[in-house]
């Protein structure tokens, strides 16, 4: 009997005697994005001799370079419809015929849209998915609390990103099957990267005595754009010189280019929208900029402590996991642009401490955030939810 006293197909973990667990790494979303990226890393780095894994992925045209990547390297794909209604019955039975065929031992879903991982879900469970584990990789950041009766009631395993999306599911018996599996990050070598580096720091005007300071971040008001600018105008006041980039499009960025004007900030501050490869671009700041507003835990914070880059970020519970303040970065509170701009003008009047920041942010993410070390969590629980290992729920984070 699965919870809740719906009848569960039984499983041993795994298809039939002497076989494989078929594993499904599913996910609805209409671009490549963390979900995406996630189930990349997963089903190219698991063992292939532990689980039989297929890709399902839907049949946005975004998805096809991903799809065909992933078929190249011998992986079966699926591209499934999305099912965002009830009355949706034509993609309700084609879903549940493909997950009926397919029966897989663990279903893990990649969640994007609510509706999509609902009926997802249970469509995957009534077609015989023995097993389901569901990644919320950001959506709780908008979901009302407490989450009610959506399908994590229903999952043998919820994984979430960071501390404060998981204490959204900190009520009955949620607690128990929530597991932190942050995002994970490729970390470069420098060499490779230093001479496109170098050319940036030339183009954007900075050197020894004009910091390059770096906000990747897409340009909306949870993000605190705004007040990176309040804090770099005090900067401007006391006449210290600094370039600063902006990198990313969203819905602000005529308002921020137009505060950054009346500041008087048009030439120390540059709009670069969306970039090819951020790489290059977080290694040539001196210092890199996330005041953000919300619990989010962004893939640049992690891009930019691998890369050795001194971070200040904004003091939020989920950035208190990663970042240990006066040890991995500066932590300043959400909001408060003269705490922030006090760390950025401590970062340039002491490079040799901002220095060993970015030297211990470096530290943490080859010893904790790599992508092999994320999979291998994955793997942890797909063995928790098999009954084949233990997995500790919740990993004890910092702060």
């Amino acid at each position: 009997m699965r919870r809740g006293g719906v009848p569960r197909r039984a499983a041993a973990g795994t298809n039939g005697a002497g076989q494989r667990p078929g594993l499904v790494l599913a996910a609805c979303s209409e671009a490549a994005g963390m979900a995406e990226r996630a189930i990349w890393e997963i089903a190219t780095r698991l063992d292939g001799g532990r689980f039989t894994v297929q890709v399902w992925l839907s049949t946005a045209p975004a998805l096809d370079e991903l799809a065909a990547a992933l078929a190249a390297r011998g992986l079966e794909i699926e591209r499934m419809p999305e099912v965002d209604s009830p009355w949706d019955w034509r993609r309700r039975l084609e879903l549940w015929r493909r997950f009926h065929r397919t029966r897989p031992t663990l279903l893990h879903f990649h969640c994007g849209s609510p509706a999509a991982e609902h009926f997802g879900t249970l469509l995957g469970e009534a077609a015989g998915a023995a097993h389901v584990v569901i990644t919320e990789h950001a959506a709780l950041e908008s979901a009302p609390a407490p989450i009610g009766a959506r399908p994590l009631e229903r999952a043998d395993a919820i994984t979430v990103p960071h501390a404060g999306a998981a204490e959204r599911l900190m009520c009955g018996a949620l607690r128990c099957r929530t597991h932190l599996v942050p995002h994970g990050v490729d970390i470069p070598d420098p060499e490779d990267e230093w001479p496109a580096a170098r050319a940036e720091r030339e183009r954007l005007g900075a050197g020894p005595a004009r910091p390059l300071w770096l906000c990747p971040a897409r340009l909306e008001p949870a993000r605190g754009q705004a007040i990176l600018l309040e804090s770099l105008a005090e900067l401007g006041r006391r006449g210290l010189p600094f370039q600063a980039a902006f990198v990313g499009e969203g819905s602000q960025r005529e308002e921020l280019e137009r505060l950054a004007l009346e500041a008087g900030l048009s030439d120390a501050v540059r709009f670069l929208g969306e970039v090819d490869d951020l790489g290059p671009l977080l290694l040539a700041a001196d210092a890199v900029a996330l005041p953000l507003l919300d619990e989010r835990v962004p893939a640049s914070l992690l891009e930019a402590l691998g890369r050795a880059r001194p971070v200040v970020a904004s003091r939020t519970r989920g950035i208190c996991q990663v970042v240990e303040d006066g040890i991995h970065g500066r932590l300043v509170p959400p909001g408060d642009p003269g705490a922030l701009a006090a760390a950025l003008e401590s970062f340039h009047r002491a490079p040799d401490a901002a220095r060993r920041l970015g030297e211990n942010g470096e530290l943490l993410v080859r010893e904790e955030f790599t992508w092999a070390r994320v999979v291998a969590a994955y793997e942890s629980v797909y063995d928790d939810v098999l009954g084949l290992a233990t997995f500790t729920p919740l990993v004890a984070g910092r702060g």
